[in-house]
């Protein structure tokens, strides 16, 4: 097995929990929080915290050519002289930055956006334009940026290859791309009959090994299957409760296709942890990274209901 960097998601530290409270309360103006990703621990940490900084000096502090996440608090004036203080999430991510850091900084970053519960959030590529003017101008827009357009099943891109979240397969790590490559050979078994619509999907086990499938559709339709759902099927049958990554791969061309909500709560019963959920077309020249967690916010998951089977088995394993 390669790397496996681009398939694990990260923990959010209990000092970086901690600091955001404390940053939060705090009153300092032009202050800056700075959060990176500590690739051997797998978590996102503490890099520096500055006070009374403008954007213009933070660019000296930030490291040109990796990621970071930075909370600002900023004391903006407005044009008719009242002051206030927004704080908000920006997102580096360079251009030439290395692609497993930008998986890596991509797929935790709505999951610490949500932890530090703000709003306004915006992403850079190049630190020339953190300026005081460009955060002006964006505080100012009603609408605030977004990273793609979620519908009940399909996800929206419209921007480019280098966009927010989409990457380029061939600079995936190798134990990505074997998952999605294994989604795809799945696909072609679909059995749709009726829709037409065929899915492939792959899930990676704890323990590294591929379980796949296909929807397989239904005269009644009720009966029908989602891929997702006929490989974790497969997977839980043999003895495979946890797992690290998702692929979903369908005939869309405008739309990377997502996971049914059905396929969302069920595959969620199954991780103890957020994951990567890859979306790429039947030929995956770019992908679209998510997560589980992104895709079913605020999900019931096992812990909030502990079921209690009278005359259970007792070698059966209810968890």
């Amino acid at each position: 097995m390669g790397d496996s960097t681009a398939t694990t998601i990260c923990d959010i530290s209990d000092d970086v929990k901690e600091e955001l409270k404390k940053f939060r309360f705090s009153k300092s103006n032009n202050a800056a929080l700075i959060l990176k990703v500590d690739r051997e621990k797998k978590l996102i940490v503490v890099d520096e915290l500055i006070e009374d900084v403008s954007l213009e000096d933070l660019q000296e502090q930030l490291p040109s050519h990796q990621p970071r996440y930075i909370i600002y608090s900023y004391k903006m004036i407005h044009d008719d002289a009242r002051v206030s203080l927004p704080m908000v999430f920006i997102y580096f991510t360079p251009r030439d930055s290395q692609v497993d850091l930008q998986v890596m900084y991509a797929g935790m970053k709505v999951a610490l956006q949500k932890e530090a519960d703000l709003t306004r959030v915006y992403e850079i590529r190049d630190l020339d334009d953190l300026t005081e003017d460009w955060l002006k101008e964006k505080l100012k827009q009603k609408i605030l940026d977004t990273e793609v357009k979620m519908g009940s099943v399909n996800i929206e891109y419209e921007g480019k290859v280098d966009g927010k979240n989409v990457f380029d397969f061939k600079a995936l790590d190798k134990d990505v791309q074997e998952l999605i490559n294994a989604a795809v050979e799945a696909r072609k078994r679909a059995y749709i009959p009726y829709s037409g619509f065929a899915v492939g999907s792959a899930l990676r086990s704890k323990t590294g090994e591929i379980f796949t499938g296909c929807n397989i559709e239904n005269a009644a339709f009720a009966p029908s299957i989602c891929a997702e759902r006929t490989a974790l099927a497969k997977a839980v049958s043999e003895g495979h409760r946890e797992f690290t990554a998702c692929v979903v791969i369908a005939n869309q061309e405008k739309y990377y296709t997502a996971p049914c909500g059905v396929c969302r709560q069920t595959l969620i019963e199954f991780v103890d942890k957020d994951i990567p959920v890859y979306l790429a077309k039947p030929v995956p020249v770019n992908v679209l990274i998510t997560s589980l967690f992104t895709l079913l916010p605020a999900a019931f998951i096992p812990k909030n209901f502990t079921p209690t089977p009278t005359n259970q088995d007792k070698n059966l394993n209810f968890k």
